[in-house]
């Protein structure tokens, strides 16, 4: 009995695969007959678009792209260079300050700085190393802090070691 139970069941599979098959069979000859749609067909379609206004869009955004990548950055960073300039000119005074959070002034001052800067894509590590080149080549004075500070180091070092000339020009 179980016998041929079995062989009903497993002849009752094989015709649900057996019309399966053709059905698939009808599917893949249709997809055969159908156009061919290129790539960009298709993600126009999925767009809801056409594909020249797909082109057009695609070739629009790569002009604007490439005109901020071309733009020279020293036009953006002038207006941080001020600001810089400025926040080291006033460093002595800056430091002395209390933020509110626990650091002093020129410190969370300096952080916002390079946040904004961040923010618009630009690199704080670069612009200082242009003003401290800036400030090597005698283009940019710190002032007094910076010739106050100039003074002391000379004034420490001497105390240090007091037997020694100071400087190559020492006499």
């Amino acid at each position: 009995m179980a016998g041929k139970s079995y062989e009903k069941e497993s002849k009752r599979v094989m015709d649900k695969r057996a019309k399966r098959k053709i059905e698939l069979d009808k599917i893949n000859k249709d997809l055969k007959d159908a156009p061919k749609r290129t790539d960009a067909e298709e993600g126009a379609m999925q767009r809801n678009t056409t594909v020249a206004a797909a082109k057009k869009r695609t070739s629009d955004l790569n002009k604007n792209a490439r005109k901020t990548k071309d733009t020279p950055k020293k036009a953006e960073l002038s207006d941080y260079e001020s600001q810089l300039k400025a926040l080291l000119a006033n460093k002595d005074k800056l430091v002395k300050q209390d933020s509110g959070d626990g650091r002093n002034k020129y410190s969370y001052q300096i952080n916002q700085l390079t946040k904004r800067m961040k923010a618009e894509g630009l690199k704080f590590k670069s612009l200082l190393r242009d003003v401290k080149k800036q400030e090597r080549e005698g283009t940019f004075d710190r002032g007094a802090e910076g010739k106050a500070k100039n003074a002391l180091r000379k004034k420490m070092y001497k105390e240090r070691n007091p037997t020694q000339q100071t400087g190559p020009r020492a006499k």
